[in-house]
């Protein structure tokens, strides 16, 4: 909060003194919202990001008359003192004034050293090269890796504390995420995602071992649907908190 002390003022004539004010300051919130003073009108989720914006202007109080002529038969006498302020307007003087944003999430820089170490495999494979393998033996077009994507899956997974919880950033149409370490992407790949199906074109009967250790009894078939679409043609995956995420477009 900002706070504004009084000042006792002794000045002689025509001497302007400046002291901060607040003034009212209205600006569009963002989509859904409309114009005005204080939070987001509408619909949607909560703003990811609230800014107080505060406008500092300066009030002016300007002391008229004349001083005070000493004598040295009598006292001076008071001078007659007037005083003027331009003012902000009574309700917000003094007073905060406060705009809500709306923001979206932004896309997070992933370094290159977090990008390394979320691909890195036991075979030495990059993630996107067990990925195509899988495709091409599906007859499948290849992924193209996107960096936002990339970005995407380790934002996820960072933010997941462990769960499988789901979180489409910008960029994203769709997800897959299952828990893993930095050893077993392509058990994560074939034996948890794409052994849903395991009737798969390319498996050829794989899913016998490679499934081993996950859990297919509820006919769950999403993340295998994924995976063989054509309908997605870029992908980027990241492991961090015990979570394969991988992002699809």
């Amino acid at each position: 909060m900002f706070t504004v002390n009084h000042f006792a003022i002794l000045a002689l004539a025509g001497t302007s003194i400046a002291a901060p004010a607040l003034k009212e300051r209205k600006a569009w919130g963002g989509p859904w919202q409309a114009w005005g003073q204080g939070g987001r009108q509408g619909h949607g989720a909560p703003p990811s990001a609230t800014l107080t914006v505060w406008d500092i202007t300066t009030d002016y109080v300007t002391v008229t008359g004349d001083a005070p002529q000493a004598t040295s038969t009598a006292p001076a006498e008071t001078p007659s003192v007037s005083t003027t302020e331009s003012s902000a307007p009574e309700e917000y003087a003094w007073s905060t004034a406060w705009t809500s944003y709306w923001t979206e999430t932004e896309t997070p820089t992933v370094s290159s050293a977090s990008s390394s170490s979320a691909s890195a495999t036991s075979t030495g494979s990059s993630y996107l090269d067990i990925a195509n393998k899988w495709r091409s033996a599906g007859g499948l077009p290849e992924f193209a890796e996107s960096s936002t994507l990339v970005a995407n899956a380790l934002k996820t997974a960072q933010d997941s504390g462990g769960e499988l919880i789901h979180e489409l950033n910008t960029g994203t149409l769709a997800q897959v995420l299952a828990p893993g370490n930095a050893d077993n992407f392509e058990s994560v790949y074939v034996g948890g995602w794409l052994c849903e199906i395991p009737t798969l074109t390319g498996l050829d009967g794989i899913c016998t071992t490679e499934a081993e250790g996950w859990d297919h009894s509820d006919g769950e078939t999403g993340h295998a649907d994924i995976l063989t679409s054509t309908s997605y043609t870029n992908i980027g995956c990241a492991l961090a908190e015990g979570i394969w995420a991988c992002d699809l477009n």
